[in-house]
């Protein structure tokens, strides 16, 4: 009758042992990641909405900006912040009378801006003014 070996059974146990230690922490950095997309997501659908507003409308739409005490306001909605994301604003064309808004106009064109948001990657989201419309791209480290 052949069966394996204390050696062989230690060596797979320390194996497994090894993945379990290592599987939270590739996890957690998936879900991170996950968090990130799907924040820059949310934002380039409101601001998706907002110029199909101001097309439709054919009048200028303005959506407030802002970020306080960990929460990302966008237009009505507030979005909290996950734990090591931030978001930062970039000042250009986002100015108003009322603060920092991303404004849309009739035809489909927008005050141009440009939203960071970092966490252990880097996504930028940019409108163009000339068509309004927003694209991501990762940032390089």
């Amino acid at each position: 009758m052949r069966g394996y070996t204390l050696l062989e059974l230690l060596i797979v146990l320390a194996i497994i042992a090894f993945a379990a230690m290592t599987a939270p922490a590739a996890f957690n950095l998936v879900r991170h990641d996950f968090e990130v997309t799907k924040l820059t997501e949310a934002i380039q659908g409101e601001f998706r909405l907002a110029r199909s507003r101001a097309i439709l409308d054919n009048e200028m739409v303005a959506t407030p900006v802002e970020v306080v005490s960990r929460r990302l306001r966008l237009g009505a909605d507030w979005y909290d912040l996950p734990k090591g994301i931030s978001v930062e604003i970039s000042d250009r064309n986002l100015a108003t009378d009322g603060g920092n808004a991303a404004v849309f106009y009739p035809d489909g064109s927008s005050s141009g801006f440009e939203i960071l948001i970092r966490g252990e990657k880097t996504t930028r989201l940019v409108a163009t003014g000339l068509n309004g419309k927003t694209t991501i791209s990762t940032v390089p480290d």
